[in-house]
């Protein structure tokens, strides 16, 4: 990138893209709200960290495809509001401090450690993140429990969470050997995962008091397992908070009707559920299965959408 490039007072959005940050000696962009960075050559840490810290109001700040030296990623921003990193090569760790932080995404299955301090209090948190673990690797996954635990000692005070499968395989596989923290601020989930793998959702759920709206994204039905009635209590616990309920690519298989009954039958706040179908469902055997299931609340409205 030019050195000229690297002072200027009036710049406010900047989008650099297959280039090299250099450690240049004086870094200023007083007036830059929004960065982009992709496939860009961090040369150094220490000059990734000088660029941001030389934007006081940066908001907007998105990283992906970048090439960084083997030491952690740091990204330290008083004015931050708005973080997206994907996969950033070649590094062992990702650390976040950015107190305004109200909004972040990270798509990163190659980094081992995530470290975030100050999220803010009801933040958004979209992640997709594996620690560097094979997911269905027992051995490999409990020399990642402290990489784990201090992931989720960041995330404690997010109120929406996006959750994608191989990430909720490996915080159930955490839960069986140490206990999951409470998430009371949480009031909106979003996760994905096998249908037959819905008992994970059931441990999930008990760590979330004051959940209000839960979107379950299904997907690749091709075995199911039977809900016990253990993980069915779990669920029950949220009768007291839950008022939003959606499914997506539901195919009105048993175990997820159960799912749907246990809802409807325990939730008494319950506004709405929403089941989306999908192409394979029998939509005439869904309605007739659900009206013969009791509601806890009489007010709940059930919409039925087929894709």
């Amino acid at each position: 990138m030019p050195v000229s490039l690297y002072v200027c007072g009036t710049l406010v959005s900047l989008n650099l893209a297959c280039v090299a940050l250099d450690d240049v000696e004086f870094v200023s962009f007083p007036r830059l709200k929004i960065m982009h960075l992709l496939c860009v050559l961090l040369s150094k840490d220490a000059a990734f960290e000088r660029f941001i810290s030389c934007c006081p109001v940066l908001e907007d700040l998105r990283i992906s495809g970048c090439v960084s030296k083997p030491q952690p990623f740091r990204v330290h921003s008083r004015s931050l509001k708005r973080l997206y990193i994907g996969e950033v090569d070649s590094v062992p760790g990702v650390v976040i401090d950015a107190p305004q932080l109200c909004c972040l995404s990270i798509i990163d299955n190659k980094s081992k450690s995530f470290i975030i301090n100050n999220l803010e209090y009801g933040g958004e948190l979209e992640v997709y993140v594996t620690f560097g673990l094979e997911v269905s690797d027992e051995a490999s996954f409990l020399s990642g429990r402290g990489l784990i635990h201090s992931f989720l000692s960041g995330i404690l005070k997010v109120g929406d969470l996006t959750i994608y499968a191989d990430t909720f395989e490996i915080i159930y596989n955490y839960s069986k050997s140490e206990s999951l923290p409470q998430f009371s601020f949480m009031s909106r989930l979003s996760v994905t995962f096998y249908p037959q793998d819905l008992k994970w959702l059931a441990t999930f759920l008990e760590s979330c008091p004051n959940l209000k709206s839960l979107v379950v994204v299904l997907f690749d039905y091709y075995q199911y397992e039977e809900l016990h009635s253990e993980e069915m209590n779990k669920i029950k616990c949220l009768q007291s908070s839950l008022e939003f309920v959606d499914f997506k690519l539901f195919s009105g298989h048993v175990a997820e009707m159960k799912l749907v009954r246990c809802f409807l039958e325990n939730c008494a706040i319950l506004k709405k559920l929403t089941l989306h179908l999908d192409s394979k469902s029998t939509e005439d055997e869904i309605v007739k299965t659900l009206l013969e299931i009791p509601r806890a609340s009489t007010t709940c409205e059930v919409v039925i959408v087929k894709e």
